[in-house]
C-alpha cells in the first residue's frame, strides 16, 4: 500500500488486489515444527486492529489507494477482511467459486 501510494497516478485506478484463502494463520504448515523446540512459535504478524490502524495511518486522502481483498475459502473470516479493505475505502469479496472471479476482476478494474 505504501509503495503504490508513493507512486500514485492521478486519473488511474490505484488499487492493491490481495488474493487470500482468508485463514488467519502464520503461513499454514510452513511453520510446522516450531512447537517441537519447546518454545512457542513467534508471530511477527500484526493483529487485525494493528493492521487496520496501520492501513488508516498510511492513507493519504490526496493519493487514495484502495485495498481489494478476494478470499477463496468459504470459511474465511469475511468480517475481518472487510475491516482491512474498508480501512482504505476498498472492498472485500468472498468467492469460493472460481467462476465469480471474472466478475470481481472486471468490477475491480473498472472502478466499481
Amino acid at each position: 500500500m505504501r509503495q503504490l501510494t508513493s507512486r500514485f497516478a492521478a486519473g488511474r485506478i490505484n488499487r492493491v488486489v490481495l488474493f487470500t484463502d482468508g485463514d488467519n494463520n502464520a503461513g499454514g504448515d510452513d511453520h510446522a515444527g516450531s512447537e517441537q523446540s519447546g518454545r512457542p512459535a513467534a508471530n511477527p504478524e500484526p493483529t487485525l486492529d494493528q493492521a487496520v490502524s496501520a492501513l488508516q495511518a498510511a492513507a493519504d486522502p490526496r493519493r487514495p489507494v484502495q485495498l481489494i481483498v478476494i478470499a477463496s475459502d468459504p470459511g474465511a473470516d469475511f468480517a475481518a477482511l472487510q475491516r482491512l479493505a474498508g480501512a482504505t475505502g476498498g472492498h472485500a469479496y468472498l468467492t469460493p467459486d472460481a467462476d465469480d472471479l471474472f466478475d470481481i476482476y472486471v468490477n475491480t478494474l473498472t472502478g466499481g
